[in-house]
């Protein structure tokens, strides 16, 4: 139903468009407070027991997030996979970071923990891509992935980074069972931009011609003060919010194969 609701309503960028916008206008890969925040989420639910375990980043853009943990040392063995990882920014230099560009590099290989941030909701078959990454994971490994929140919000900026699709706490989950993965733990994040994403939703419908507009990596310092008071709100509750335009969550492959 979401897909059909989306596709009915806008034209969904290619996979190489998408990766043009986000590598050019979009922040999403770029240092700043919205990926340090969801980066830090990620962080605390990385395996405690790192040494000589291995984290392969599965639709890793640009790295952005690869080198967020080269620099807070992390001990894992740090890979990454993105087919369009060559259609990012410039800055995205492959001589510094372990990143294949073709899947079948991956083949025979499986790791203890894998991140997919952002990713499957530019996949048109998102079962499909969750089984897939399944086959890269150890059974007992964890999978750690954020996508975007509500359905009602999705909007003509979704369409145009390559977003088929956007998802709520409970179809997340189901979707996950559904691949061969247990939950352990799922939240909404990014609460206070909810308002925000509403009003841009309705704005959109207004403009006729909407192209992923080159806009201030940090538009408002405010923001980063409100990610600051969400991530100490985060660990009051046990890293549990009620909503939030963008999900987390952690989930463990019980099944042999990834489904």
């Amino acid at each position: 139903m979401q897909q059909s609701f989306s596709k009915q309503k806008y034209t969904i960028a290619t996979p190489i468009e998408s990766a043009n916008h986000l590598g050019t206008d979009g922040f999403t890969c770029r240092d700043n407070w919205w990926s340090n925040h969801r980066f830090n989420l990620v962080l605390n639910f990385l395996p405690s027991n790192s040494m000589r375990q291995s984290l392969l980043d599965f639709g890793c853009g640009n790295g952005l997030w690869l080198r967020f943990l080269r620099r807070n040392n992390c001990p894992l063995s740090l890979t990454g996979y993105d087919p369009f990882f060559m259609s990012y920014a410039s800055d995205a230099s492959p001589r510094d970071l372990c990143i294949h560009t073709n899947l079948n590099d991956l083949k025979g290989k499986e790791y203890d923990c894998i991140t997919a941030l952002d990713v499957i909701e530019h996949i048109h078959n998102d079962k499909q891509a969750l089984m897939q990454i399944g086959v890269h994971l150890k059974t007992g490994g964890n999978l750690l992935l954020t996508v975007p929140a509500y359905p009602l919000l999705f909007s003509r900026h979704d369409a145009v980074i390559g977003h088929y699709r956007r998802y709520t706490r409970r179809s997340i989950t189901e979707l996950l069972e559904e691949s061969g993965y247990t939950v352990l733990h799922a939240t909404y994040f990014f609460s206070f931009l909810v308002p925000l994403a509403a009003a841009r939703k309705y704005y959109l419908l207004l403009c006729k011609n909407y192209h992923c507009a080159s806009t201030p990596v940090d538009p408002l310092k405010i923001f980063s003060v409100l990610t600051s008071i969400e991530s100490k709100f985060l660990r009051l509750t046990n890293f549990y919010l009620p909503l939030g335009t963008s999900i987390f969550a952690a989930a463990q492959k019980i099944k042999s194969g990834g489904g």
